[in-house]
């Protein structure tokens, strides 16, 4: 610290904040999904699995179906076809790539500023 404070202070008056973009958007990328043909059908088709298969679990726990062993395999086939929509929509997102880590994000920015 300086022995003067109106000194210090006048260092930082002429200094002003500049907002500079993000490197990625990830309210835009999240839409990118909807909007890409090659995002959309594995994302509707992962949303529907996660449906059925609730659905198909949901049904098989209150007793809807009568022979036990009947209600046994479609809560089983339920519980696959849950797993099975949510790693397509997992893998849907992130073979995208616009969830990158904090650590490629800043490399990235770091590189692309140096230039």
């Amino acid at each position: 610290m300086s022995a003067d404070p109106q000194k210090a202070d006048h260092s930082f008056k002429n200094k002003e904040l500049k907002h500079q973009p993000s490197v990625y958007d990830d309210s835009k990328s999240v839409w990118n999904l909807f909007r890409n043909g090659h995002t959309l059908v594995p994302m509707l088709s992962g949303f529907i699995q996660l449906k059925i298969g609730t659905v198909l679990v949901f049904f098989s726990i209150l007793g809807m179906v009568e022979p036990l062993w009947i209600s046994a395999l479609l809560s089983i086939f339920g519980s696959i076809l849950f797993m099975l929509g949510g790693f397509l929509i997992y893998h849907t997102i992130t073979s995208l790539g616009s969830f990158d880590s904090i650590v490629n994000k800043a490399i990235r920015k770091a590189i692309r500023f140096q230039n």
